[in-house]
């Protein structure tokens, strides 16, 4: 459960609501919806926590198979993270940063080695 990330959504609104049930989901407990009602206050957020509490869709099965669910966000945070690093690459160089450079490539790399179950 520890791959469960602020950082995989992309949605300022699925990242609000992430962080205030994160405790919650990691530890394996219900979602108290209402409580989670409690300590939102943008529209979007309220829109969304609207929609999952009456979403069908969530069922103990979607979280036995959180695992499997979790590939296809992992794999855009990875891409949204590639794509930030060679911009970040690029304003390094342009700057005459190479130290900035050599850090960035050195993480690129990193990323490279992910295991292709995420590809």
């Amino acid at each position: 459960m520890t791959r469960l990330r602020e950082e995989l959504f992309e949605e300022p609104a699925c990242k609000t609501i992430f962080s205030i049930i994160k405790t919650d989901v990691l530890e394996g407990k219900p979602i108290d919806f209402g409580a989670v009602a409690t300590q939102i206050r943008g529209e979007a957020e309220l829109n969304l926590l609207s929609e999952l509490t009456l979403s069908e869709d969530i069922d103990d099965r979607t979280i036995e198979n959180l695992d499997e669910n979790l590939r296809p966000l992992e794999r855009r945070a990875l891409d949204r993270r590639r794509q930030e690093i060679q911009r970040d690459i690029i304003d390094a160089e342009r700057s005459g940063d190479i130290a900035r450079v050599d850090r960035l490539v050195s993480e690129k790399l990193e990323l490279s080695r992910i295991p292709n179950t995420l590809k």
